[in-house]
């Protein structure tokens, strides 16, 4: 009778045993699943290098054109001026359009400056302190 009842002792055990591991394999699923989906989500908040680039600069330099931005990034006008208009849709930078003037021989020009919404993003990200 002892010996059964070590017996089965052990075999409760043991189940008991495989138990626990089956559920330490099921959260160990979870939590890449979740890591998965967190790390998706961060990679989804993320602006585009160039983006981040170009916001960078215009938060280190205010009033700046859409050619200086072109040059500093090493992108064409065209290109800049696309993404430039992208951080502005979400509000992370305004435009100010300067009007030109014949006698002064200026070109009209927009200049670019940062907003709150786009400090913010840059203190969240740690690229500005």
């Amino acid at each position: 009778k002892r010996l059964a009842d070590s017996e089965l002792r052990a075999k409760e055990f043991e189940s008991e045993k495989i138990r626990f591991e089956l559920e330490n394999f099921k959260l160990k699923e979870k939590i890449n699943g979740l890591e998965e989906q967190l790390s998706k989500t961060r990679d989804a908040n993320a602006l585009e290098e160039v983006r981040e680039k170009i916001l960078l600069l215009v938060s280190q330099n205010e009033n700046i054109t859409d050619a200086q931005v072109a040059g500093a990034v090493g992108v064409g006008v065209q290109v800049a001026t696309f993404h430039l208009m992208e951080l502005e849709k979400i509000k992370f930078i305004q435009s100010s359009h300067i009007a030109g003037s014949d006698w002064a021989r200026e070109k009209s020009r927009t200049e670019w400056y940062v907003m709150q919404p786009g400090r913010s993003y840059l203190v969240s990200h740690s690229l500005i302190k």
